[in-house]
């Protein structure tokens, strides 16, 4: 039997940095992956990143291991309705800030914290390999391993929506199809993407350019299944002009672009996040529509948020074992909100924008350039995208006042 503080299973971004950031501490920590990074083909999928996982990045060290040509700073913001004359510009000047997020590519992060994991003593990572006859045992979970048998005072699900460890311990979810598909690719355009990240509503569905470090925009297109699959079986040629064209080429000509893939976009929001030995985060716990590039900025709150009440409780309660339901419930009660909170308002722009309703998008269009003339409430907007409120500057201030 091995013994450890926490037990992870999923070491995606999320859950990598739920154990470097307990790793840091001292925390025994059993990491579970069932697929090596490290041996699995480079796919240039990328994340929009908020500032505050930037700042989580930068004090565990991990920024340093990210080249400059992974990751790209995105300075404003652009949205527009394709029906409407409606817009929205956001400026990182107008809040003081140096930028609104970054576009990073997924495989980088996820590297570059595994690299920090394995010099961390205390962490111990199981990969490829995937948990088993998973059991309650005197207040903690027991699991086997390989041929070890572990035991630990929390069992963490980060390991995607499809969650293992959410089925174990029968923690419901709502979840339902949004009946879209997200149709990525990578493009080369005539134009400079000026450290702008650009957004069209169509009557489709949001299509999203990204800036990349190297002058290229990563594409996210939410379309109907059926159009998405027209245009991944065209020809690259064709397949560029429809994408310049969709975009009113506002970015000039698409020189090159990726073969284009497709994948189906699901909402998933489990009802607890918690249970007794048990804590979900990430995918595991909630998944979103992707038009404002806020899923895994949630997962990696859900991991800073879960960190900080362990730290917190452990200085309260040294001696505490196992972790209690109380504890794990103010973990709960911290993100639930929020990401509840996000969820409501991506489903409501969804709903918003793929209206074709005349007096919807007339008044779509007023509201929307009132909002972008209306500082205060643009404001507010901002904060919640890249993150910047109280309660997460408390956090990271719990998590690395330590050092």
């Amino acid at each position: 039997m091995k013994n450890f503080d926490v037990l992870i299973a999923g070491g995606g971004m999320v859950g990598a940095a739920l154990a470097a950031l307990l790793g840091r501490q001292g925390w025994s920590v059993c990491l579970v992956e069932a697929m090596d990074p490290r041996q699995q083909p480079v796919v240039q999928r990328v994340s929009a990143i908020a500032l505050p996982v930037i700042d989580m990045l930068k004090q565990l060290d991990v920024w340093r291991h990210l080249s400059a040509s992974q990751y790209c700073a995105f300075r404003e913001m652009k949205v527009w309705d394709a029906l409407g004359r409606g817009n929205i510009h956001f400026d990182s000047a107008d809040v003081q800030l140096p930028a609104l997020g970054y576009i990073i590519e997924n495989h980088a992060i996820q590297a570059a914290l595994w690299q920090l994991l394995e010099d961390l003593p205390s962490v111990e990572i199981y990969c490829p390999s995937t948990l088993s006859d998973i059991q309650r045992d005197g207040g903690g979970i027991t699991a086997s391993v390989e041929a070890h048998r572990v035991q630990a005072r929390l069992l963490v699900g980060a390991d995607g929506k499809n969650s293992q460890v959410r089925s174990w311990a029968m923690l419901p979810v709502s979840q339902k199809d949004y009946g879209h598909h997200a149709l990525v690719t990578v493009v080369q355009t005539e134009r400079p993407h000026a450290e702008t990240a650009w957004q069209r509503f169509l009557p489709t569905g949001p299509l999203a350019f990204l800036p990349l470090a190297d002058g290229r925009c990563s594409i996210v297109w939410s379309l109907p299944p059926e159009k998405a699959r027209v245009l991944t079986q065209l020809d690259n040629d064709e397949f560029r002009e429809q994408l310049a064209t969709a975009f009113e080429h506002r970015l000039g000509a698409v020189i090159t672009a990726t073969q284009p893939v497709a994948f189906p976009l699901q909402m998933l929001h489990a009802h607890q996040y918690v249970a007794a030995g048990v804590a979900l985060i990430g995918d595991a716990a909630h998944v979103i529509h992707p038009l404002a590039g806020q899923g895994v900025n949630l997962g990696f709150l859900d991991a800073m948020t879960l960190a900080a009440t362990l730290l917190d409780s452990a200085e309260a309660s040294p001696q505490q074992r196992p972790i209690s339901l109380a504890v794990l419930r103010r973990y709960e009660r911290w993100r639930k909100g929020h990401n509840v909170l996000v969820t409501s308002l991506m489903d409501a722009f969804k709903w918003l924008f793929s209206s074709q309703q005349g007096g919807l998008v007339w008044l779509r269009s007023i509201g929307l350039n009132v909002f972008n003339q209306t500082s205060w409430i643009k404001g507010k907007l901002l904060v919640l995208m890249v993150g910047s409120d109280q309660q997460t500057r408390k956090i990271l201030k719990t998590l690395f006042a330590r050092g």
